[in-house]
């Protein structure tokens, strides 16, 4: 059961066993951040959390004991910090262990963390929703699809591994005047899972909450979802393989509502952080497509929140994304830190 967690082709890759991450420049000195450091991040994050988010799943949440993970080559890459409600499993965070990408890079608010049970070095974790345990000294086990890797197979080592991480240390995103935390996490947005691509998919998210507010000719009381979708592939000219290009998105998403009797502006905001922030303000979901992301590769994703905040530990901005993945292997809301080098396109679907 899923839970809640942080003109080109969208090939809607699932998440698979092998890393394909690029391999980036060497960085043999990346400084590491002590867990101590670790814990006061996420406990300001918390903190943060707690004065300002538009949900209440940490309002009482109490942090435990943090957990050091590692890279493939037993290289510290992160913290884990579980956390509690009234003594039962309320989620967790990872911290990054390097000060060039510092701060909670991944987090969910309900269940266990992805170790439970996997001790010391066997812990491995390489970049946001990249959870494995070390089997052997030849073999990995990815926690999501539960399968083993052999590590000479690795095409590369993953984004936090130690030699990787100057690829990440670049902010993507101008500063603005932020001055405390903001959020909005949208409510009542399916989560289909991937059926005949990842647009089709994440679009007939938006369908059917927009049917549920506002235009109830877009879907049938009688549509299954898988239904939707296949309208949508079909209009959208979805490949064999799942893949749709950003343009017939739109033009199939527009063939679907004026077939209808609805007439939506949807618009291409290519990489603009900015103009997501404006979608979810005004509780309207849109689509988020990454390119060539450590995880996701080219993807197309359903955007329902945002997060951005100040940190005075490390005098950073930090901006999230939160999507609907379209993935079965995943928590329902995933927050993910945003960067120009994977997220590609905003496409908003304002209702007419």
């Amino acid at each position: 059961m899923k839970q809640n967690i942080f003109a080109g082709l969208v090939a809607c890759t699932f998440l698979m066993a092998g890393v394909t991450t690029p391999i980036f420049a060497s960085t043999p000195d990346s400084p590491v951040v002590s867990i101590t450091t670790a814990q006061k991040q996420a406990s300001e994050y918390l903190d943060l959390q707690k004065q300002h988010a538009d949900t209440d799943d940490w309002d009482s949440a109490v942090i435990q004991e943090g957990k050091v993970l590692y890279d493939f080559d037993g290289n510290v890459s992160a913290y884990l910090f579980p956390l509690t409600v009234n003594d039962r499993p309320s989620g967790y965070m990872i911290v990054s262990a390097y000060s060039q990408t510092s701060g909670v890079i991944e987090s969910t608010r309900t269940g266990t963390t992805p170790y439970v049970g996997i001790n010391g070095k066997d812990a491995i974790y390489v970049g946001p929703l990249m959870h494995y345990k070390k089997v052997g000294d030849a073999h990995f086990e990815d926690l999501h699809l539960k399968k083993k890797i052999q590590k000479n197979t690795l095409k590369s080592k993953g984004p936090l591994a130690k030699e990787n991480v100057n690829r990440l240390s670049a902010s993507q995103i101008t500063p603005e005047a932020i001055t405390e935390y903001k959020s909005k996490t949208l409510t009542g947005i399916p989560d289909y899972q991937w059926y005949k691509g990842c647009a089709p998919t994440s679009g007939a998210n938006i369908v059917k909450y927009w049917d549920n507010n506002g235009y109830p000719n877009l879907v049938q009381d009688t549509t299954q979802p898988n239904t939707i979708i296949e309208y949508l592939a079909m209009y959208m000219n979805t490949n064999s393989e799942g893949g749709t290009t950003v343009y017939n998105m739109i033009s199939g998403m527009k063939q679907y509502w004026n077939l209808r009797g609805y007439y939506p502006t949807i618009t291409d905001h290519y990489s603009n952080f900015g103009s997501h922030v404006t979608e979810m303000t005004n509780s309207r979901p849109d689509w988020v497509t990454t390119v060539s992301h450590p995880t996701y590769k080219d993807h197309a994703m359903t955007g329902v929140g945002y997060e951005s905040y100040y940190s005075t530990d490390d005098f950073k901005y930090h901006y999230n994304v939160v999507v609907h993945d379209t993935w079965d292997t995943t928590p329902v809301n995933v927050w993910l830190a945003w960067n120009t080098l994977w997220f590609d396109h905003v496409i908003s679907v304002k209702q007419p």
